[in-house]
């Protein structure tokens, strides 16, 4: 079959916009560099050493009370606020900036104080600087400056928090060093007041969040709101951050481990727990460590919380704390102490 002049450069033409089509926008490099996450070097040992964190996972720490929660928090917050080289010393840091949200009202600035002080303190020695001519204030008011801290008491207040503060999450995406992390202690904190504000909205319906559907809907149905709509709301809007600043998020929980008549006369798993979140919450989570407190002494069977303490103050011996991965699943069980500045690991492996 015979083509004509005109024939022939519209089918070159038809071609030519076929392979431009096919053409790839960007090279594989290019597509590595745009799409890879940095990894979160937390500075926690619980962590760093058995997985990496990256940008839209998510992290349950859950413990009774007295386990470290909030210390673990916080030595993730002072590991990235901290500049890296400074003034000619190198802080081992990240400067970058992070998001903490307080909700269980235990956030202590002094303790975060004296984190960033230590540390900084022991930079300085390593580096040779004199004891006497050593000088804290000039990191750590650079470090104070990326610590940005929300008090929420309730979850209504949590929930206008996440949604109002979008445009300022965007802004520390965007700064120097860039946003490393939403903390939040405690996201467990309203759970009986949520669990007592029963009732239809003020709008009624509510088939949005039967679903766990999108958390605008709050404003517009009005409160109280159940359990599981609080839960589902929390979810979506934390979701919906990390569409918008791929980052990951560490959120501590409190549990509740069997003891009493509950364990009485049972066999018991230690690691068995009462969870207070409901499934929007759960399917959220991508990564979950479990904290609990023994102690060391065979007379005492306490599992953790106020009961391990109060047995320890009788002189039974001292808390040992136990840690262990169940999301994803890791049979390892690890020993940890806390200090002044924060959680160590002691030992890997042992009996549970």
């Amino acid at each position: 079959m015979q083509v004509d002049e005109p024939q022939r450069d519209a089918l070159a033409d038809y071609e030519e916009q076929i392979l431009q089509w096919l053409r790839p926008d960007e090279t594989a490099g290019q597509l590595l560099r745009r799409t890879y996450v940095q990894p979160l070097r937390t500075g926690l040992p619980l962590i760093d050493r058995f997985t990496t964190l990256r940008g839209g996972q998510v992290l349950e720490i859950a413990s009774a009370a007295g386990c470290g929660r909030t210390t673990a928090l916080l030595q993730v917050a002072a590991s990235c606020i901290l500049p890296g080289p400074f003034n000619g010393i190198d802080y081992g840091g990240q400067a970058a900036h992070v998001l903490f949200f307080d909700l269980d009202g235990k956030m202590d600035v002094v303790k975060l104080l004296e984190m960033l002080d230590a540390r900084i303190s022991q930079r300085q020695t390593e580096a040779g600087v004199p004891l006497e001519q050593q000088d804290e204030q000039p990191a750590m008011q650079d470090s104070l400056a990326r610590f940005h801290l929300v008090r929420c008491h309730s979850s209504f207040e949590l929930l206008a928090s996440l949604r109002t503060l979008r445009p300022a999450l965007d802004a520390l995406a965007a700064a120097p060093g860039g946003l490393a992390c939403l903390l939040i202690d405690n996201v467990a904190a309203f759970y009986y007041l949520d669990k007592a504000a029963r009732g239809a909205p003020a709008g009624g319906g509510g088939g949005v969040f039967a679903g766990g559907g999108a958390a605008e809907d709050i404003t517009r149905e009005g409160a109280p709101l159940t359990l599981y709509r609080v839960h589902a709301a929390i979810a979506a809007e934390l979701r919906a951050i990390q569409r918008r600043v791929r980052v990951p998020v560490i959120a501590s929980k409190h549990v509740l481990f069997p003891g009493g008549r509950e364990a009485a006369g049972q066999p018991q798993d230690p690691w068995s727990h009462r969870d207070s979140m409901m499934k929007p919450w759960q399917d959220l989570v991508t990564h979950r460590l479990m904290l609990r407190t023994e102690i060391s002494s065979s007379s005492s069977r306490g599992v953790g919380g106020r009961g391990a303490a109060h047995a320890a103050a009788a002189g039974a011996g001292p808390p040992v704390r136990l840690a262990k991965w169940v999301l994803p699943e890791d049979a390892a069980v690890v020993r940890y102490g806390l200090d002044q500045d924060g959680v160590h690991v002691l030992q890997v492996g042992g009996p549970s």
